[in-house]
């Protein structure tokens, strides 16, 4: 269903009722991202370690 949208966007963009809803999409989209990383994030960091670690390169990865 995306791909169609993301195809027809400029065309959809155009109309109102269509733009926000499409907005809207967007907005639910963010949170199933965000909710699917956090599960993940919440069974990968069970150890000590991979906490540390996942620690360390979230910091590389902001600094740079």
């Amino acid at each position: 269903i995306m791909s169609v949208l993301a195809a027809f966007y400029n065309t959809f963009a155009e109309v109102t009722v269509l733009a926000g809803l499409l907005t809207g999409m967007q907005c639910g989209v963010a949170a199933v991202l965000l909710h699917t990383v956090l599960g993940m994030t919440k069974s990968a960091l069970k150890k000590p370690l991979h906490a540390i670690i996942f620690a360390v390169f979230l910091c590389l990865m902001l600094i740079f």
